[in-house]
């Protein structure tokens, strides 16, 4: 039996059949619908760059209170937030890849006397992903 279940029993008997409704409906559609979309999302992208894309809540959040809500962010505010952005992109992009790699001596082929030796153009280039 959960910890709290006798305080829970206790509670619903003094709430509204309003407030249970609203309990469940936050429990069940909001909560569910969250939980699903996540795990939908998992599913097609990796975690770690899916991780990444939950910054952009708080951005969503001013923008839509912004006109729904009439609260307007201050500019201090906006200059934050946009400086938090700005670290997370460049938190999160691909690192160059170097103009000349070194070539592995497996991909070599020559005379070790004379120490000449030319890049065997045959062998296959794999990326670092």
């Amino acid at each position: 039996m959960p910890a709290f279940s006798g305080q829970l029993a206790a509670d619903l008997t003094h709430a509204s059949a309003t407030n249970i409704a609203g309990v469940l409906y936050l429990g069940l559609l909001p909560t569910a619908l969250a939980f699903w979309t996540w795990s939908y999302a998992l599913a097609h992208m990796p975690a770690g760059r899916l991780a990444a894309t939950t910054y952009i809540v708080p951005t969503l959040t001013v923008l839509m209170a912004w006109p729904i809500l009439g609260e307007i962010p201050t500019t201090l505010a906006l200059l934050g937030g946009i400086l938090c952005l700005a670290g997370v992109t460049i938190a999160n992009r691909k690192p160059r890849t170097a103009a000349s790699e070194p070539v592995e001596p497996s991909s070599m082929t020559g005379d070790s006397s004379t120490g000449h030796r030319s890049v065997n153009d045959s062998a296959p280039v794999r990326s670092p992903d």
